[in-house]
């Protein structure tokens, strides 16, 4: 798969004819920035099908794997002065792509890595207890925002709460997702080495969306006549 570089390397060089020039005005961060959002815009727009209908796939390339998260413990309340008194643990994760029905998320359970902690679609509307195809396996949490709480069925579940979890997911900013191992929080994105989770299908796409929609339309931008590349150029 690309890396970060080679996704900047790419959109500098198309442009100009195949010749790299660093006085166009942008940083590798801006042309990164523009690349995830067209990126983005074509995953939600092609996980339609033509009909409109939800594709029930999900290309494992875009996921993106966040180890072993540990869990905060707090109050139901979330709030430490007025307290329910009904202890539960949370986790903050990055914001994740808007896909319908919270796909972004594709997998948070156990560090098994196969067993899942049930997480709503949407936001609770009715009794928790009024939901069907519920796993019922002592455990069950929602999300709130970038926020997700984890919390027992029963007061006889609270010693089911793991204090670990494993968490996948299509995120928005895919290099700002941190990594965590038994050591501990690692953001481990290296530009130059961690494939880019984009897949082969839509990866030219974003590259032309990125030349039309943001480098064509800014060509006008003043030369930057102080440096003294601008008449020349990179191997």
């Amino acid at each position: 798969m690309i890396t970060a570089n080679e996704i900047v390397y790419n959109i500098r060089n198309a442009p100009v004819g195949g010749r790299s020039n660093r006085d166009r005005g942008f940083t590798n961060r801006q042309l990164l920035f523009a690349f995830r959002a067209c990126r983005n815009k074509l995953l939600v727009a092609r996980y339609f099908t033509q009909s409109g209908k939800q594709r029930p796939d999900i290309n494992p390339q875009y996921q993106q794997d966040m180890g072993i998260v540990p869990l905060i413990d707090c109050d139901i309340t979330d709030s430490r002065r007025i307290m329910w008194k009904l202890p539960i643990k949370k986790v903050t994760i990055p914001k994740v792509v808007d896909l319908p029905r919270n796909k972004g998320i594709v997998f948070f359970g156990k560090i098994d890595k196969i067993t899942p902690i049930y997480l709503p679609d949407i936001s609770m509307g009715f009794l928790d207890n009024h939901l069907q195809y519920k796993q019922r396996n002592g455990i069950v949490a929602e999300q709130i925002g970038d926020t997700i709480y984890v919390r027992p069925q029963t007061e006889q579940d609270i010693e089911d709460v793991p204090c670990f979890v494993n968490i996948r997911g299509i995120f928005d900013k895919p290099e700002e997702v941190p990594y965590f191992s038994e050591d501990g929080c690692e953001n481990c994105f290296d530009w130059d080495k961690t494939p880019y989770p984009i897949d082969t299908m839509i990866e030219q796409d974003c590259y032309e969306m990125v030349w039309q929609e943001y480098i064509f339309i800014n060509a006008k931008i003043p030369d930057d006549n102080v440096n003294d590349e601008v008449k020349g150029t990179l191997t």
